[in-house]
């Protein structure tokens, strides 16, 4: 029989306004189960906030890439909202063990398509959900999408 495969390391990757400290109830749950795992806070986040101006994306997909660089053996990323856009950025750079998404932010515009197909739907004032104006919302402003 073949020797099981090491178990990668877990890397955290937070969402804006917010930093490595909302993984706190997660990462005990993990390591008890034999995984290493690592949060760092991106940057310009953390108690670092007065930093954010001029930083991009890139800057905190790049910080994301140097954690995985520093990391011993294969890397699993799990990122929430942001986090979650990072990551998927750079899964499209470099292999992984993993990608978990947790209420990822998507990488792309999401009700914009460049064409149009009639229909009325409604912003994502109302959690995004088609219809929405029509049940009640009264924060929602129809627009057409497809």
């Amino acid at each position: 029989m073949a020797p099981a495969a090491p178990l990668p390391r877990l890397l955290f990757v937070h969402g804006m306004w917010s930093s490595a400290a909302v993984w706190e109830a997660w990462r005990p749950r993990f390591e008890a189960r034999g995984f290493a795992t690592e949060a760092p806070s991106l940057p310009g986040h953390g108690g670092d906030s007065d930093r954010l101006d001029g930083l991009g994306l890139e800057d905190c997909a790049l910080a994301v890439e140097q954690a995985i660089e520093r990391a011993p053996g294969p890397v699993a990323l799990i990122g929430h909202s942001m986090g979650g856009l990072l990551c998927q950025q750079v899964a499209a750079r470099r292999p992984l063990a993993a990608l978990v998404l947790v209420c990822s932010a998507a990488p792309a515009p999401v009700f914009r398509s460049g064409r149009r197909c009639g229909r009325r739907c409604c912003t994502t004032s109302c959690a995004g959900t088609r219809g929405a104006a029509s049940s009640g919302c009264r924060a929602a402003k129809p627009m057409r999408c497809c």
